[in-house]
C-alpha cells in the first residue's frame, strides 16, 4: 500500500482510506471488525468516521474495533450535522463543535483525533467563531489538525488567508466528492488545491454504486446467479462454461442510486474535490 504525507501536517496516510458510514446499519460490529482487519492487512492506516454516522453508532463500533491499536492509524471524525438526540446541537457554533468532539471522543474511546472535520458549512454561524473554537480544541490536544469537508475553494481560501491574522492553525486537509459522474471540482477546485498544496481525501468514488464499472459488476453477478451456464463440448472432450451474461451490454443504468452509499474511497495528495454542498456564496458572506 502506497503512503502519502498529508501536506501541511505531520500525518502520513495510506492512499486508501477506510470509511465507516455503514458501520452500525448495513454492517454490524462483527462484520466491521472483519473489514478493519482486512483493511489493516492490506496496509490501510487511515480510518474516517463522523458523529452523525448512524447517530454515533459508527463511532462506537470504530472505538471498540480499534481498541489496543488506536495509535496505529490516522483517525478522523466530523461535526456539523444534527443528531437525533434533541439535546445534541447541530451546526458549527463554538459550543456545538466543542460538545460534538467531546461526545465523539467518548464514543471512540480515545483522548484525541488526528483530523477533526467541519462536515459542511454552516451559514448561520460566522466562520470566525467556528475557527476560534477549533483552535482551542487543537491547543487542548483533543484534535491534532483542523480539516474541512464539502467546502468550496473560496471558503477554504478565506480561512487560509485569515489564519495568520487570527492565529488559527492552517487548514491543509479537505474531504471532497469526486467520481466519473460528479466532476465539478475540475471547474475550479483542482487548480486551487494544487496552488495551495491541499491534501484531499476523496469520497464517493463509485457514485453510490452508479458508476459504469460498479454497475457492470453488479449486473454480471446478478445474471450469473439468475441464468445457469451453458456448456459446450470442445474438441478435446472437456467442457467450457459460457455464461449467458457475457453477451449482455457492458453497462446499464441503475435507477435511484443514493449519493451517500460509499462514504470514502481514497486519498489524493494534491488534487481532488467536487461541488461542495455550499456551492456559491448565498445568504451570508464569509468575508
Amino acid at each position: 500500500m502506497e503512503k502519502r504525507a498529508l501536506s501541511g501536517t505531520d500525518l502520513t496516510s495510506s492512499r486508501l482510506v477506510l470509511g465507516t458510514m455503514t458501520f452500525g446499519s448495513q454492517v454490524d460490529e462483527r462484520e466491521a471488525a472483519t473489514m478493519v482487519d482486512r483493511a489493516f492487512a492490506a496496509g490501510v492506516t487511515h480510518v474516517d468516521t463522523a458523529n452523525v454516522y448512524n447517530n454515533g453508532g459508527a463511532e462506537q463500533i470504530v472505538g471498540r474495533v480499534l481498541r489496543g491499536r488506536r495509535d496505529d492509524v490516522v483517525l478522523a471524525t466530523k461535526a456539523r450535522m444534527r443528531m437525533s438526540d434533541p439535546a445534541t446541537a447541530g451546526g458549527l457554533a463554538a459550543s456545538a463543535v466543542t460538545g460534538a468532539l467531546e461526545a465523539s471522543l467518548r464514543r471512540l474511546g480515545t483522548d484525541h483525533v488526528d483530523l477533526y472535520y467541519l462536515h459542511q458549512p454552516d451559514w448561520s454561524v460566522p466562520i470566525e467563531e467556528t475557527m476560534e473554537a477549533m483552535t482551542a480544541l487543537v491547543s487542548a490536544g483533543k484534535a491534532r489538525h483542523i480539516a474541512v469537508s464539502n467546502h468550496a475553494a473560496w471558503q477554504i481560501a478565506h480561512v487560509r488567508g485569515a489564519a495568520p491574522r487570527w492565529g488559527w492553525p492552517p487548514v491543509h486537509v479537505s474531504q471532497v466528492m469526486h467520481n466519473l459522474i460528479t466532476r465539478h471540482l475540475d471547474d475550479e477546485y483542482a487548480a486551487f488545491a494544487r496552488a495551495y498544496a491541499m491534501a484531499n481525501v476523496v469520497y464517493n468514488p463509485l457514485a453510490g454504486g452508479c458508476s459504469p464499472a460498479s454497475t457492470t459488476r453488479r449486473l454480471h453477478r446478478h445474471r450469473a446467479r439468475a441464468s445457469p451456464d451453458r456448456t459446450t463440448a470442445t474438441g478435446t472432450g472437456t467442457t467450457v462454461s459460457s455464461p449467458r451474461w457475457r453477451s449482455l451490454p457492458r453497462w446499464q443504468p441503475r435507477p435511484a442510486c443514493p449519493w451517500w452509499s460509499f462514504p470514502i474511497g481514497g486519498f489524493s495528495p494534491r488534487t481532488s474535490s467536487t461541488r461542495s454542498s455550499s456551492g456559491h456564496p448565498r445568504r451570508r458572506s464569509y468575508s
